[in-house]
């Protein structure tokens, strides 16, 4: 059960790290709309 535990760990520290990763880029995705948008506007 050891090893299903750690594998467990791993997954979910993983799952942070890319939801981490996926907030930064859609931040940069945000401030580039609003970006695009006052030089239009």
């Amino acid at each position: 059960m050891l090893w299903l535990k750690e594998r467990v760990i791993a997954s979910v520290a993983e799952s942070v790290l890319n939801s981490e990763e996926l907030d930064k880029t859609v931040a940069r995705l945000l401030v580039a709309v609003r970006n695009d948008g006052y030089a239009q506007g």
